[in-house]
């Protein structure tokens, strides 16, 4: 977290009003005594209102869900951290998390949006998902667009935010940020 804040800070000024910066995390960093302090001095670090703070969660390692963690959620929440269950729909704990923690993201995963169109099951669930999102005031993000098909369905069926390499591979910060400002500076940061 303070690599990014340390790269960010300089180059604030070029990013949009609530910029969403979303750090993944594990269970045991979750719970690490050090991680609310963590969230608040990376928020404090920015304008008011300039960058928005989420925690991607990843349903490959099972969070306990304990008075503990819900007071944590809860805390780390009233102080405007947003929270997303990264790999939805491959992992331990989907529903428990859902009715525990206070979510605002769910990330659909790639194995699910890539065969959309290839397996009916696949489509299926995906559409499940989303409308579940829907009806709890989650937005769903779509990990692993490739296609034109992929991103013409799932914006379709409702999802909030799409990513993958349609858009843009993973880029490490310093190229991330280049890439930012030498746009931004151009008037071509609209997607």
């Amino acid at each position: 977290m303070s690599q990014v804040e340390h790269s960010l800070n300089p180059v604030a000024h070029f990013l949009p009003d609530q910029f969403h910066i979303g750090i993944n995390i594990s269970p045991a960093h979750f719970l690490s005594p050090g991680l609310e302090d963590s969230c608040i001095k990376f928020l404090s670090t920015f304008p008011k209102g300039k960058v928005k703070l989420v925690l991607e969660l990843t349903e490959r390692n099972q969070l306990s869900v304990t008075a503990e963690s819900k007071a944590l959620f809860a805390k780390l929440h009233q102080q405007g951290v947003l929270f997303a269950l990264d790999d939805f729909g491959t992992g331990y704990a989907t529903h428990s998390y859902l009715q525990s923690f206070p979510v605002d993201y769910i990330k659909l995963d790639k194995g699910f949006v890539q065969m959309v169109g290839v397996d009916e099951i696949s489509g299926h669930i995906v559409e499940n998902v989303i409308e579940l999102a829907r009806r709890l005031g989650i937005d769903i993000i779509a990990e692993g667009i490739e296609t034109e098909s992929q991103e013409l369905f799932m914006t379709e069926k409702g999802s909030s935010y799409l990513q993958g390499y349609r858009y843009a591979p993973p880029l490490p910060a310093e190229q991330f940020i280049a890439e930012w400002v030498y746009n931004s500076r151009n008037g071509k940061n609209q997607r």
